[in-house]
């Protein structure tokens, strides 16, 4: 599954304003946590590496972006996230956002439960990522 984003003059000035700043975990927390995760405790240790993957992750969906290239799962859903937190949008809960994409998928009822399993698979195995 992957993502492509057009690139115009918004998406430049997303980019440049989203690139210059570094989210807290409390900011990744609200971006990208599930409230089952959000229950859990985390570990200094632990916030500082998801800190860390989480920049990466944002800065390699800009590099593809400004090369016009395909984002992967983790990077689609970050960059999504992270437009409607910076264009002041309210974004709807990460369970909410999954659910949308799943349905959003495609139309056939067999690919749709097939899109769902990658779905709910590539989230877990993009949260999983996060806490190696």
């Amino acid at each position: 599954m992957w993502a492509e984003v057009e690139l115009n003059e918004e998406i430049l000035q997303f980019i440049n304003k989203s690139r210059e700043h570094n989210e807290t975990f409390e900011e990744i927390v609200e971006l990208v946590f599930t409230q089952e995760r959000i229950k859990n405790k985390t570990s200094a240790p632990e916030m500082l590496l998801l800190s860390l993957q989480f920049q990466e992750i944002k800065r390699s969906a800009f590099d593809k972006i400004l090369k016009k290239k395909r984002l992967n799962f983790p990077e689609g859903f970050v960059v999504e996230r992270l437009m409607a937190k910076y264009s002041e949008q309210e974004y709807v809960p990460v369970e909410e956002h999954i659910k949308q994409i799943r349905l959003n998928c495609c139309n056939d009822r067999k690919s749709k439960r097939e899109n769902e399993r990658k779905v709910a698979k590539l989230y877990n195995k993009f949260i999983l990522n996060l806490f190696k």
